[in-house]
């Protein structure tokens, strides 16, 4: 048990490892540009379709057309299909792994809650939802089946030996063909652990997901209690809303891999609403699945003991015509209250950054929000349709945004100003820990407690009390040194993952304060350093890019209908210039060549788009000097005196008539000249702007 944090820490660094290396086998099988030329050659298909109605087994192909082919290029399509098969394999161990150690947390644990154990809760629930994204990416690879048959064929031909993990990586791939189906059955000895950390969830998440309850309590509003403006704020609240996106993917993969939660009270409820949400799930980057499907073939057919899924079938069909027919409009609302709140607190924390310590929990709430709804918006209109039955309640209009903009304006310069008060923050939470944290932790952890919760337990605490008196706030100030507090986490993370255990000498339950008081600390190290981290968890939208297609490429794209129709115009729409600046940043060390593909469509891409903001700020200089050309025409002496006489009735045309008449000709063609020769001015000066951008 004392070795899980370590555990947990290194399978989820290699599981978002794993889902960067699928993801980069599906691109390169997916896009023509890039898979393997003997996949679409005509020599190769007789070979190739053969090993692949015969997998896992190897039918004889020697006097197949395209073998020799193949075996004459053995060891360049060894060389090129390598990498893929080796990510597979590494996708079995490391799954071997993952479903182990979930299995002993999730037995050998009292209580799995965010209530009881926040951290042990997260860390477990997070490793569930990567080991469920691992499956379902891996199977939506192209080509797979083709891809490890020929490899092998090519390895056994050069090496004359088979491959020693083809057997139980042959096997998983026929797994993930159907993967919802062998995770239901890897997971049944998680199914208690499961409804007991995901239940809970209901009242807190059906509360930060509704905008009636947000708006009321004022959960992100700085301004309702000015007489508490200065006075930090770590409630369960904000840290709820904050981690609003995660606990949507702890319930809809969590319940529909572990269907037995549904026997507990109000999972089903729970479930319903978490799938009212939208019918686009997100599994890495821009690729979503459609769950809907899933959830209405596990409600149809299974059955237990204790539970009759197909007696409730009822409710997944009415979520499913929620989330299609009304989940564009309440988003819609989310967005336009999260855009009010992020205006607010950016002006406020622009006015007075040193309140950025305090109300930092409140900021991150936000930004999380608003970055979920971005992706939300993109994931609906870009990734998957909803399904076929449900396509009548479906309207594309309520499913995009014209003020989106602005969202990625308020988080870019949300994002800078936190950065650029770094070291206020750091400060802060530096002298709150030093300070207020390890006098009120030093009560809590008083002689009767240390010698009820045993030697081992007694002794981590320990530790992390002393390093919270080893804290040099003073050292910070002047050398710039800050403390690495990651030992300090993972030490609570084992405290927590003691005291959970069945044979605890002690339970959570009774010490409740001071896991919470532990659990405050626990945030706290976190705004020292992991700042960088937690931006980027909260508010980093650079897979954005994933998107680019909708966006910018696509006729009629969003960032045409922005600069034309959008009431923010061309003002936040160069936030978009910002994204493609950091595009390149999304390249991993897994496929480092895709800095520089990135890059390059990125300036192509960035080019086009100044090219149509120059433009249309070009047309609204042109419409704001013609009306004023109009209405300087219109107040001409000349012009204003006769149209207003003869609107009187004794009104005769006088006998110079035609004197005035060349005169105001002669006026407007001096008007004209000189506003015309200012409108070229500014018209000449804004390209030259656009141009410098």
């Amino acid at each position: 048990m004392t070795k899980i944090p370590e555990k947990l820490t290194f399978l989820k660094e290699v599981g978002e490892g794993l889902l960067h290396r699928l993801y980069f086998s599906r691109s390169v099988f997916s896009n023509q540009k890039t898979r393997p030329l003997f996949l679409s050659d005509q020599q190769f298909q007789r070979v190739l379709r053969t090993l692949v109605s015969k997998f896992p087994d190897f039918p004889e192909t020697d006097k197949l057309q395209g073998y020799e082919l193949l075996t004459g290029r053995a060891k360049n399509y060894s060389d090129e299909l390598e990498q893929h098969y080796e990510t597979f394999v590494d996708c079995v161990e490391w799954r071997d792994a993952a479903l182990t150690l979930l299995t002993e947390i999730g037995s050998s644990t009292s209580s799995l809650t965010m209530a009881d154990n926040p951290v042990l809760t997260e860390s477990w629930l997070d490793l569930m939802v990567l080991y469920v994204k691992v499956y379902v990416l891996a199977s939506l690879v192209p080509d797979r089946r083709v891809t490890v048959s020929v490899y092998i064929k090519m390895f056994y031909h050069i090496r004359s030996s088979s491959e020693p993990s083809y057997p139980k990586t042959s096997r998983w791939l026929l797994d993930s063909e159907a993967p919802f189906r062998k995770l239901q059955d890897e997971f049944r000895a998680i199914n208690d652990a499961m409804g007991k950390a995901l239940v809970p969830l209901l009242m807190p998440y059906m509360k930060c997901r509704t905008i009636n309850s947000l708006r009321k309590e004022g959960a992100l509003s700085l301004i309702l209690k000015p007489e508490e403006l200065t006075r930090p704020v770590q409630d369960q609240a904000r840290l709820d809303i904050a981690s609003a996106s995660k606990m949507y993917q702890w319930i809809i993969y969590g319940f529909l891999c572990a269907p037995g939660t549904f026997a507990l009270p109000g999972a089903i409820d729970l479930a319903k609403f978490a799938l009212s949400e939208g019918f686009a799930t997100p599994v890495f980057r821009e690729v979503s699945v459609e769950l809907y499907s899933e959830y209405a073939t596990l409600f149809a057919n299974y059955k237990s003991k204790t539970l009759n899924l197909p007696k409730q079938k009822k409710t997944i069909k009415e979520a499913a015509t929620s989330g299609v027919q009304d989940g564009g409009r309440r988003h819609a609302e989310r967005r336009t209250y999260v855009r009010q709140e992020l205006e607010a607190l950016w002006q406020l924390f622009r006015d007075q950054p040193c309140l950025l310590g305090p109300k930092l929990l409140v900021l991150y709430a936000a930004m999380s929000l608003a970055k979920d709804e971005l992706f939300w918006v993109f994931r609906h209109t870009d990734s998957v349709p909803p399904p076929e039955k449900l396509k009548k309640f479906y309207k594309v209009e309520e499913f995009k945004d014209k003020r989106i903009s602005s969202l990625i304006f308020l988080l870019d310069n949300l994002t800078s100003l936190v950065l650029a008060n770094k070291h206020i923050i750091i400060a802060y939470y530096l002298e709150f820990m030093n300070g207020a944290d390890l006098h009120a932790l030093s009560q809590l952890a008083d002689t009767s407690f240390m010698s009820s919760v045993g030697p081992s337990t007694a002794n981590v605490v320990s530790s992390i009390l002393q390093e919270l008196q080893n804290i040099n706030v003073e050292a910070f100030h002047s050398q710039g040194i800050t403390p690495n507090f990651r030992s300090l986490r993972e030490n609570w993370l084992r405290v927590e993952t003691i005291m959970s255990s069945v044979s605890s000498p002690v339970s959570l339950l009774k010490y409740k304060p001071f896991v919470n008081r532990f659990y405050h600390m626990y945030l706290h190290s976190r705004h020292v350093d992991q700042i960088d981290e937690m931006l980027n968890e909260y508010a980093n939208f650079g897979a954005i890019w994933y998107h680019k297609d909708p966006i910018f490429v696509q006729p009629n794209s969003l960032f045409d209908t922005l600069i034309m129709d959008g009431p923010d115009q061309p003002l936040h729409t160069m936030a978009f210039m910002r994204l493609l600046a950091q595009a390149p940043l999304n390249a991993t060390s897994y496929w480092p060549e895709e800095r520089e593909i990135i890059g390059a469509e990125a300036v192509v891409i960035a080019n086009n788009a100044l090219a149509k903001v120059a433009n249309r700020i070009v047309t609204i200089l042109h419409t704001i000097a013609t009306s004023f050309i109009q209405n300087d025409y219109q107040m001409a002496d000349a012009n204003a005196a006769i149209p207003l006489l003869r609107k009187r009735k004794e009104w005769k045309p006088p006998k110079f008539t035609c004197f005035l008449q060349s005169l105001a000709a002669k006026v407007r063609s001096k008007t004209e000249l000189v506003l015309r020769w200012r409108l070229y001015g500014c018209i000449r000066g804004t390209r030259i702007s656009c141009a410098m951008l």
